[in-house]
């Protein structure tokens, strides 16, 4: 688990987590903000809760004492994760599954755990009232954050700072698996501004991880998890949630391990996930739209002095 600050958030996933069980728990939180008044209160009342769990469990806590903000906190609370486990689920503070997923991802990581072609696996249906999936599971090249869980191994293709990315944006043909289109302009747009550190996530670095190995990310057929983080403080999604996303569906996968793999492709796939889920407000695109400025404007100056000086 991967918390903060929002201990009404994390307490509905920590029960989750509670149904399910698990022998091992790992939870990473990162510190309070400096000069914010009240964060230091509100990041002890997410780490008391885990002084309450009942069940037969293995507790391990990463309690930082400093806030690195969300791309540093959540980036090296995975790494610090996969330095003590093999495989494992990861689930933010907004994310809450139902108890199916558990079962799914478990199921998932064995199946899947030598698999060459797998990165990662997705817990959330984001197009489900869109568009139908063939089986019980699909594989996309894109990846959901919304709960989500891999091996250690396939995390190692995770690189933080992006350092490689001049290289790869030279040469994006030297990648299949890397978008075309409206949704190549878009993500180049996305990784260049988290290169240059203009959004602070963690989670693009491992989209692109699968765009540049060219691996695939298992998605059910039905949506596992509930996204609680969609409110006015909305950077990523829109003010109001969506009527779909509180929708889980119970039961078990009638799952065939023989069937093949057969991949969502990009276009229609995109064309469901910007249309009815990446809708940000209007304050997001304007702040967005500054960030490309910014982005921008160093290189701009440069060309106005250099004409100015010839």
């Amino acid at each position: 688990m991967l918390v903060f600050n929002r201990a009404d958030k994390a307490a509905r996933v920590l029960e989750a987590v509670r149904q399910a069980r698990p022998p091992r728990l790992y939870v990473s939180a990162d510190g309070p903000r400096p000069g914010v008044d009240g964060d230091e209160v509100k990041t002890d009342q997410v780490r008391a809760l885990f002084s309450g769990i009942d069940w037969d469990c293995e507790l391990k806590t990463r309690f930082l004492p400093e806030n690195l903000g969300c791309r540093k906190a959540v980036s090296s609370g995975i790494d610090w994760f996969f330095e003590n486990e093999e495989q494992g689920i990861i689930l933010e503070d907004d994310t809450v599954p139902n108890l199916d997923f558990f079962w799914y991802c478990d199921s998932m990581l064995e199946r899947f755990r030598t698999e060459s072609r797998v990165l990662s696996v997705s817990g959330s249906n984001l197009v489900e009232p869109w568009l139908e999936l063939p089986n019980e599971v699909c594989f996309t090249k894109a990846w959901h954050v919304w709960g989500w869980a891999t091996w250690r191994h396939a995390w190692l293709a995770y690189d933080e700072s992006m350092k490689n990315w001049p290289e790869i944006r030279a040469n994006l043909g030297n990648y299949p698996g890397f978008p075309t289109g409206a949704d190549r302009r878009y993500w180049k747009t996305v990784f260049d501004l988290v290169y240059a550190d203009f959004i602070s996530t963690w989670d693009h670095q491992w989209t692109l991880a699968h765009f540049v190995t060219g691996k695939l990310s298992v998605m059910p057929k039905h949506n596992l998890v509930v996204n609680t983080g969609f409110d006015a403080e909305a950077t990523h999604t829109s003010s109001r949630e969506p009527e779909y996303i509180r929708l889980q569906k119970a039961g078990r996968f009638n799952i065939r391990w023989e069937q093949e793999i057969s991949v969502v492709e990009f276009p229609e796939f995109y064309k469901m996930v910007s249309k009815h889920v990446l809708v940000p407000s209007m304050w997001t695109v304007f702040k967005l739209n500054v960030r490309r400025f910014r982005l921008v404007f160093p290189r701009l100056k440069k060309i106005v002095n250099f004409v100015r000086n010839r």
